[in-house]
């Protein structure tokens, strides 16, 4: 089995990370290169099931943060005025809807949540740069050409994989959001949101254990149905085709990482 890959995609390159290294390539002709290092590696009590999950996507977060800096393209401005705009829309219609004395009502839980998503999610993938959605795609067939042994030197092979993948980050949106609608607040202000905060660390945990899972077992029809949704949106919202040139890219930050993990696996032979 081929050597299991991850990736992020930025407005003027590729990511590409392994349990041992990342690289970056970028479009001023850079590749950046570092180590990827993880608490999970050094504290046994964190690879707890749920616990890891937590302890893994707050990593993600700060270390898509950190490499934000070495792309030389920070984005974190560009999430400013959608975010504005998000809560002018949100926070007058759920003060309309949460009124005092008013019941908790599952099916109007389930409506605000969709609203919410849908409204979040349009202006924050429009505020990014559309090359981004490029070199997401880009990036997921990279992936797929080295799980698949196809030539990563033949462009014209890898512009023919997917750009469509099971591991990504926009399926798991789908099941953090499918797992936020089944919990209602309700009681005392305080009491709603002490609850809101436990449940939702708690459903992001659980989300991804069985995203997981469900990653694992794609051969399995319910797999597959439970990732359709992520996938569409993979499909028609979240990616693009690439051109060459980020094809290029991609390939070259996939190269990069297994050329590293190859180099760092003979020394660790070497040394045992």
């Amino acid at each position: 089995m081929s050597q299991r890959l991850a990736g992020q995609s930025f407005p003027n390159g590729v990511l590409i990370r392994s349990d041992k290294t990342w690289a970056l390539a970028t479009d001023d002709g850079n590749l950046h290169f570092g180590s990827v290092t993880s608490w999970l590696d050094h504290h046994k009590v964190l690879k707890t099931v749920f616990i890891r999950s937590i302890v893994g996507l707050i990593e993600s977060i700060a270390f898509s943060i950190r490499i934000q800096r070495v792309s030389g393209r920070d984005t974190s401005r560009e999430f400013v005025r959608p975010l504005v705009y998000y809560l002018a829309v949100m926070v007058p219609i759920g003060l309309l809807v949460d009124r005092p004395g008013a019941g908790p009502s599952w099916p109007l839980h389930v409506g605000m949540q969709i609203l919410s998503f849908v409204i979040a999610f349009t202006f924050f993938t429009r505020a990014l740069p559309g090359a981004i959605w490029s070199y997401h795609g880009a990036e997921h067939k990279a992936v797929h050409a080295h799980e698949q042994n196809v030539d990563l030197n033949d462009l014209d092979a890898v512009a023919a994989c997917s750009r469509v993948h099971n591991r990504c980050g926009t399926n798991l949106v789908t099941f953090l959001a499918t797992a936020s609608m089944l919990r209602i607040p309700s009681g005392p202000p305080l009491i709603a949101m002490t609850g809101t905060i436990v449940y939702t660390l708690f459903s992001i945990g659980i989300a991804i254990e069985i995203f997981r899972l469900v990653t694992r077992t794609t051969h399995l029809a319910l797999s597959r149905l439970l990732l359709a949704p992520g996938r569409a949106m993979q499909r028609y919202v979240t990616t693009r085709e690439p051109d060459r040139a980020q094809l290029a890219m991609a390939v070259r930050a996939v190269q990069a990482v297994l050329a590293a993990d190859g180099m760092k696996t003979t020394q660790e032979v070497r040394s045992a």
